[in-house]
């Protein structure tokens, strides 16, 4: 499969540098971004995730999707998940305590995202125990907070190493200054749901910059009728009064000339009203509690000969525990029954201390080169899984300390006018498992003026955490891989108007079987391959009277082989077909503006091999900045036709469909001091 998929790259490559002819991207000389403000930046469309420094994102060696903070608002989002599902290729499954992303056909439901890198203003998101990323309620940062969001399709681990499989989401917060007072924030919406948050910005005469806020919610939830549980032992199926779910988030950051010091806090609470697991079922003892939180310190100054640096240092610390009811124990010789319920429990903590250099300098001629080193120690990476008193068993123990430490290099060629060859690879060492050595090569020409064509090859790794690793030491394990070729069409058209084409080939390896993690010896055995071939279509720009909005098309076909194919795991794929819409329309001004969401999912693969049902969704949205000189005014309504919608259930469910929200409402009003 590697050699077939390098072969294809290659032949895509020559192609494509034989029709580079005419016309530079850029000019001959690189431009120097640090010199504009995060206002500029945002009307230039350049991103910083794609390469580690600030470059155009039709330059950049990804197929690239910019999302605004007048984008957030406008749509109502609220959570990370909404922001990502809106976009070419992305989907989502939630299973009533958890939201898990898919990228381009793979996703296992369950694995809490982790073959995604997130990052906040360069900090690594991703907790620090199983790789994942809480994309609901749990997000660390406030959706009111960004400034921009820059998502990178494909693989990345040559820059960022672990998790960087599927993608790079690269969150940039916004400053003190573009706020300059204080934000009061209240709203309510369906199913209970009450949320507020305070925020305070400013910029002192010396130049201080300063961003603190925080925010809070609580939601009732909802009552659910599952058929899998409609027995009278089990209330006739009716789960009631237990889809609770609290969080409470802090930020704050202080820019200083050079220096950056930012925190991030969220809790989290959720009772499940799924009852998997051969657990209780309707039982508000089934509870997931999670805690996250980092410190980072990052500088940034340009040396002598040109060289711009940064450094960056953070801790992260992850808390995890999960409850489980059941109605039986183990006393050591077997299992008995136990009505009055007893809590078997799943804790997993991670506390880690990054620290990473780069250099970049801008070459004569238009060139880059970057490179630089990371340090990861992991003081502690345990997971216990154990009932509780009084017939107290610990089931399974995993202290880790997976420390590694990497180094990266980068460099953008400019071969000769109008074509770029960008190349670079990184190798991560890990004292745990096998290392890793991920390359990118690709080639970015413009044919004609309006015209890029992007020809990108690239491997990337998640390396094995958490559950991943046995207790016993008897598996020599590898990272999961995935090798991938991808064509982009990038083209300028008229009436302000942009398409982007792309043509995907990814082979993703060592796939690990989802099975119980207390059968932790079987968890990484398979070493079989899953493919995903696909094409995405995507048309976006600004339309006369102020109208706004894109939208794509994405296709994809995913083989898994038979060995993968067992009932009761998780199924990778996602859905075959998805056509989304978004829209921004103003409405008596640029004040006031309309934002209509429009998403179709075809059918999905549950983990017994049945079908979803296809469904489109309709979400409407309203804002109002300057109503009667008082508070911003926003107004959603989701699911308008109250369209039935189901995920696949995940491996550790009864469910085979998880139904998801109908038609809900939400409101909140900003009020600027």
């Amino acid at each position: 499969m590697a050699s077939r998929l390098f072969s294809i790259f290659l032949a895509i490559l020559a192609l494509t540098a034989f029709c580079g002819i005419g016309l530079a991207i850029a000019g001959d000389e690189s431009t120097d971004y640090t010199q504009f403000s995060l206002d500029d930046l945002m009307e230039m469309n350049v991103v910083s995730g794609a390469s580690k420094y600030m470059q155009k994102a039709s330059e950049a060696p990804s197929s690239i999707s910019i999302v605004t903070a007048d984008e957030i608002r406008t749509y109502g989002w609220r959570s990370l998940w909404e922001v990502l599902s809106s976009l070419r290729g992305f989907y989502d499954t939630y299973d009533r305590n958890y939201y898990y992303m898919g990228v381009r056909g793979i996703g296992y439901p369950g694995d809490l995202s982790s073959r995604m890198l997130v990052l906040v203003d360069g900090i690594r998101m991703n907790e620090t125990s199983l790789g994942g990323v809480l994309t609901g309620r749990g997000f660390p940062v406030d959706l009111d907070l960004v400034s921009r969001i820059e998502v990178i399709r494909g693989p990345a681990s040559s820059l960022y190493g672990t998790n960087a499989m599927t993608g790079v989401v690269n969150i940039v917060t916004r400053e003190g200054y573009q706020l300059n007072g204080t934000e009061v924030k209240s709203g309510f919406s369906s199913y209970g749901t009450l949320e507020s948050r305070m925020t305070h910005g400013f910029e002192t005469e010396k130049g201080v910059d300063v961003l603190i806020s925080a925010s809070r919610g609580v939601m009732e939830g909802q009552d659910f009728y599952f058929p899998e549980f409609d027995t009278p032992e089990t209330s006739n199926g009716v789960a009631e009064g237990i889809d609770e779910e609290k969080w409470e988030q802090f930020y704050a950051k202080v820019i200083y000339e050079g220096l950056t010091l930012e925190s991030t806090y969220v809790w989290r609470s959720k009772l499940n009203p799924m009852g998997g697991i051969g657990m209780m079922f309707n039982d508000d003892r089934a509870k997931t509690v999670d805690i996250q939180s980092a410190y980072a310190a990052t500088y940034k100054r340009k040396l002598p000969w040109e060289v711009n640096l940064a450094w960056r240092a953070y801790y992260q610390d992850f808390t995890s525990e999960i409850q489980y009811p059941y109605d039986y124990v183990w006393d050591g010789d077997g299992f008995i029954p136990y009505p009055e319920g007893l809590i078997y429990q799943n804790d997993s903590f991670g506390e880690r201390l990054t620290t990473e250099l780069d250099l970049t300098r801008a070459v004569p001629g238009g060139h880059m080169v970057a490179a630089g080193v990371e340090y990861m120690k992991t003081f502690r990476n345990d997971s216990y899984a154990y009932d509780h008193e009084p017939y107290y068993y610990m089931y399974y123990t995993m202290e880790l300390e997976p420390s590694n430490y990497s180094a990266y290099v980068l460099t953008d060629i400019r071969v000769r006018q109008g074509l770029i060859l960008n190349l670079g690879f990184r190798h991560d060492h890990y004292k745990s498992f096998a290392s890793s050595t991920n390359p990118r090569l690709a080639l970015v020409t413009e044919l004609i003026k309006g015209t890029v064509l992007k020809a990108a090859y690239g491997k990337a790794f998640r390396a094995p955490v958490g559950y991943d690793l046995p207790d016993d030491g008897t598996l020599d394990l590898s990272p999961n891989e995935i090798e991938t070729v991808e064509l982009i069409w990038e083209q300028i058209l008229p009436w302000n108007l942009n398409s982007t084409i792309s043509v995907y080939d990814w082979d993703y390896q060592d796939v690990p079987q989802n099975v119980d993690p207390a059968d932790i010896n079987d968890y990484f055995l398979s070493h079989e391959s899953i493919g995903s071939k696909g094409v995405e279509f995507e048309l976006a720009g600004k339309l006369p009277r102020g109208i706004r909005g894109r939208t794509s098309w994405s296709f994809n076909e995913v083989e898994v082989p038979d060995s993968e194919l067992v009932p009761g795991r998780g199924e990778p794929r996602g859905p075959k077909h998805m056509v989304k819409a978004n829209v921004m329309v103003p409405l008596c001004g640029p004040d006031r503006l309309m934002g209509l969401e429009l998403r179709h999912s075809s059918k999905r693969l549950t983990k017994d091999r049945l079908w979803t049902e296809a469904f489109t969704l309709l979400n409407v949205s309203l804002v109002d900045t300057k109503l009667l000189d008082g508070p911003e005014i926003r107004a959603s309504v989701y699911n308008v036709f109250d369209s039935d919608n189901g995920h696949p259930g995940t491996w550790g469910e009864d469910q085979q469909i998880i139904w998801q929200d109908g038609r809900s409402y939400r409101l909140y009003l900003t009020l600027s001091l």
